[in-house]
């Protein structure tokens, strides 16, 4: 996720800053992570979020938390223009992304095979605002080695 992040710098640095952060994640080196549950609502969160922007840089935030010994939860923030404004600026786009539902079908296909309960949520981060940004809580299976 380092690397994918510091390459969309390069390309958009200027339109955007990013942080990552883990939070109570005791020995972050022995978790095992797949990051493809991660890198589509990123690269989401840099196209149809903060790239949009016109006055202002945007900021994307990715916060790693462990909840137990077979989870991790990201939570992916940004402060761009929202989903709402979003799908109003490519109503007429006929691409459909496939990357979300892609997770959607892991998680539900894990959640069955090991009677979990991993989830997904899609919300406005800053909901009232004109530029509402968007937020993903995201449970990910993870390893712990």
């Amino acid at each position: 996720l380092q690397d994918y992040l510091r390459l969309e710098f390069l390309r958009f640095g200027d339109r955007f800053n990013y942080f990552i952060r883990l939070d109570n994640v005791k020995e972050p080196e022995r978790w095992e992570v797949f990051p493809g549950m991660v890198q589509p609502f990123i690269e989401n969160a840099i196209w149809h979020g903060v790239r949009g922007l016109q006055d202002r840089k945007g900021n994307i935030h990715i916060v790693f938390t462990e909840k137990d010994m077979d989870c991790i939860q990201c939570e992916i923030t940004d402060d761009g223009i929202g989903c709402v404004n979003t799908s109003k600026l490519n109503h007429n786009n006929e691409h459909k992304s496939k990357g979300i539902q892609l997770i959607r079908d892991r998680l539900h296909i894990i959640n069955h095979l090991k009677k979990k309960n991993f989830k997904l949520a899609i919300v406005d981060a800053f909901p009232g605002r004109s530029e509402s940004g968007t937020r993903v809580i995201i449970d990910i299976p993870a390893l712990f080695k």
